[in-house]
């Protein structure tokens, strides 16, 4: 759920195809049939992840031989914050950096004046007002209890579901660009309140949950702290260019994420930029 439109979106499967087959040789069973549905929006350009289905077929068969499988890939688009497939129908679900996302950004971030309560930020920060995180937190409970809803009605009883987002501690909330009346439809939930809401759902078992730490850099080992800005900054372009290009149009972005990059190096001088992580197995019923 959530597969974007990059051929890396099927690497998971391959590791998943391969984790099973080696499992399935040590129990002496027979090659499974493997059907695998890639998920996300409608306006999702699907194109390039379908033109590198071909070259996963061909890759699987020159590595495990023309007789295994068989294996289908195909798409299926819609907002995973509702159902998508029928009842009782997927054994194994998986989604990566895709679940922090809201279903829209929370309404009426406005006083009663008009102006915006967030005044400065896009998203959560330091000075953001508690009623604004509070909007944030309850949009994100009403989502994740629909997710969890919909995937356990579309997961066979026993099946599994293994989901990895961004997140927080609860040490502090974070800063961003000073921007009004842009308000990004993300939150970062800390550990406690996604196990809250899983909790309380009901639908699932917790399995697995650990919370892990990757640095904006990913570990790229260069001194350069230039280089190492850009690799961040790209980042988070390569993630969020598309809703801000719609709400500020797309000239301003070279420069915006050139300033940005700067700005990231400079933190890297004195911080070790870190991304939060929680990651979650569930099995259902």
């Amino acid at each position: 759920f959530g597969c974007s439109s990059g051929p890396n979106a099927l690497l998971v499967f391959r590791e998943m195809i391969d984790s099973i087959d080696t499992i399935r040789k040590k129990l002496n069973k027979k090659e499974p049939m493997f059907q695998i549905f890639q998920n996300d929006l409608f306006s999702n350009d699907f194109n390039t992840l379908i033109r590198s289905i071909p070259s996963f077929y061909e890759e699987l068969r020159r590595d495990k031989g023309g007789d295994f499988g068989p294996c289908f890939i195909a798409v299926m688009p819609g907002s995973y914050y509702g159902r998508l497939f029928p009842a009782h129908y997927l054994h194994f679900i998986h989604s990566s950096y895709s679940v922090h996302w809201r279903s829209q950004a929370p309404a009426n971030l406005v006083s009663e004046f008009g102006s915006p309560l967030n005044k400065g930020h896009i998203y959560l920060a330091r000075t953001t007002p508690k009623s604004v995180h509070e909007a944030y937190l309850d949009l994100f409970k009403r989502d994740m209890t629909l997710f969890l809803k919909s995937r356990s009605e579309e997961l066979i009883l026993g099946g599994r579901m293994l989901f990895t987002m961004i997140g927080r501690d609860a040490s502090g909330l974070i800063e961003e660009e000073k921007l009004d009346d842009c308000n990004m439809p993300i939150y970062l939930p800390t550990p406690e309140e996604v196990r809250h809401v899983i909790q309380k759902e009901g639908s699932f078992h917790i399995t697995r949950f650990e919370t892990f730490k990757v640095t904006w850099d990913a570990e790229m080992g260069d001194d350069d702290l230039q280089m190492r800005g850009k690799y961040a900054a790209a980042t988070i372009r390569a993630v969020f260019e598309s809703i801000l290009t719609t709400h500020f149009g797309e000239e301003i972005m070279d420069g915006l994420f050139e300033k940005f990059a700067s700005k990231v190096s400079q933190y890297m001088k004195l911080h070790e930029g870190e991304y939060f992580n929680i990651l979650v197995s569930v099995k259902n019923g």
